[in-house]
């Protein structure tokens, strides 16, 4: 076996003209044939989303879904894909270290791990292991699934592989995952490129392509993601009273900022295309609804609201085409005739344990600085038994929604949690408060097909 490599940094990685090609043969000839690059590392952690967002901040990865493979971070031209650490692995892991460096599109991926056999490895798959280094390290602080190649003909790569002596373990439509002779896993994946997405699934816009094919989940063909207009939407509201100044029926559109157009097409996110949030001027009172979208653009909505009032009317959407808004728009009932504006003296610090229904809802310290992000974390107990609560549903695509409102109504922040997959007892979600001041929170969790609903309020100081 040759020498143990040292540990070097991937300079090919940064593009597909210094990894992606083998230009030359043995005698010094331009060929022109393709051979693999260095795709992924795929790691098991505790949390992905976490995960995810630390490449995001540290080295502006893009966060990603690649369907068929796995949810990670597109770092340059390569990827550091997560699965998490409590699901039981497939197939044996190794420890190693996952290092990026870089930033952006200059963003490098290095890999550090036991490789028995690399030299079978770097023989069969040639300078795409420079992203690689076989070390003799106990101890390393992640836990790697597998590397993964890509390759413009993945079946004469695997082929290949097989016939070196290589054993297929899975065989899928989009990847094949391979043990090495020296037991090491890799993974084969189909090389479409590594420039940006510019296809997408109008049914499914999170699943992207550099290139024109078909959606996994529903079989469209992708089109071109249109690109985005930016800006904050025009929300018009109008209220029509049935029996009550409190009881009737809302409508809301929403207009282009640059044509005055109603938008009449949105992404659904966490199963609904509109989350609009009713809420009371002096915070005690909050409805967290989904109006109906028409066929004209208008959402409608029959509502009660408990008294005559000021309310909030907080949308948060996705209009196709746009990025995502958060909009809101005060609505006074017919017969109010007091102080419109928010009623700040009247929202009290409140962050003791909370019934729910069948909960019994506590937070935990808040340790927040304005404008940064902070961590909340929620632990939700049978209201009856005080026992840790570990049968919690999914509500709307996520373990739970937060919302918070600023005392003066002026900022708001829509949230759900970092573990995206979690029952109970522990959620926690991870926000960032605009600015010092008093801060109303409101919780959402679905236990047994019931939603419930808790509050707190805190204070973030500068």
């Amino acid at each position: 076996m040759r020498a143990r490599r040292a540990w070097v940094a991937l300079a090919c990685l940064a593009g597909a003209a210094a990894c992606g090609a083998d230009d030359r043969d043995n005698g010094g000839q331009r060929i022109g044939t393709a051979r693999p690059r260095f795709h992924h590392a795929h790691l098991r952690v505790a949390d992905p989303a976490a995960a995810m967002q630390r490449l995001a901040d540290a080295h502006g990865c893009e966060k990603l879904i690649l369907q068929g493979i796995g949810v990670g971070a597109r770092c340059g031209s390569s990827y550091v894909l997560f699965d998490r650490h409590d699901r039981l692995p497939d197939f044996p892991v190794v420890r190693a270290e996952v290092r990026v460096s870089g930033v952006g599109e200059d963003a490098t991926i290095d890999v550090r791990a036991p490789m028995p056999a690399d030299d079978w490895l770097h023989a069969q798959v040639g300078e795409a292991t420079g992203a690689l280094t076989a070390v003799d390290i106990a101890g390393l602080p992640d836990e790697l699934t597998h590397v993964a190649f890509a390759d413009p003909d993945p079946a004469a790569l695997v082929a290949r592989l097989e016939s070196a002596g290589a054993r297929v373990l899975v065989r899928g439509p989009e990847s094949t995952l391979l043990e090495t002779p020296g037991g090491f896993i890799i993974e084969v994946v189909r090389d479409l490129g590594t420039g940006p997405d510019i296809f997408w699934c109008p049914m499914h816009p999170d699943v992207r392509s550099p290139g024109e094919t078909t959606c996994p989940l529903c079989g469209m063909a992708l089109v071109p993601i249109p690109p985005p207009v930016f800006g904050d939407y025009r929300m018009t509201l109008d209220f029509e009273h049935v029996e009550s100044p409190t009881d009737g029926r809302l409508r809301l559109l929403f207009r282009n900022p640059h044509t005055g157009a109603t938008a009449t097409a949105f992404h659904t996110i966490h199963e609904r295309v509109l989350h609009l949030f009713l809420v009371s001027r002096r915070l005690d009172w909050f409805a967290h609804v989904h109006p109906e979208l028409q066929a004209d653009g208008a959402f409608l909505l029959d509502v009660e609201v408990p008294r005559p009032d000021a309310y909030a009317v907080i949308a948060d959407f996705y209009p196709a085409g746009g990025t995502p808004q958060m909009l809101q728009a005060t609505w006074v009932t017919a017969d109010y005739r007091g102080n419109p504006f928010p009623d700040v003296a009247a929202v009290s610090l409140n962050a003791e344990p909370n019934p729910a229904g069948s909960l019994r809802v506590s937070i935990g310290p808040v340790i927040a600085t304005p404008g940064q992000e902070a961590t909340i974390g929620f632990t939700v107990a049978d209201a009856r038994t005080g026992a840790p609560v570990t049968d919690l549903q999914p509500y709307l695509g996520a373990p739970a929604h937060l919302l918070i409102v600023s005392a003066d109504l002026a900022d708001v922040v829509h949230s759900h949690p970092s573990d995206i997959e979690s029952s109970g007892p522990a959620v926690t979600f991870d926000a960032v408060f605009p600015r010092p001041g008093r801060y109303k929170l409101w919780v959402q969790f679905q236990r047994g097909g019931i939603v419930e609903t808790a509050s707190f309020v805190i204070d973030v100081r500068a």
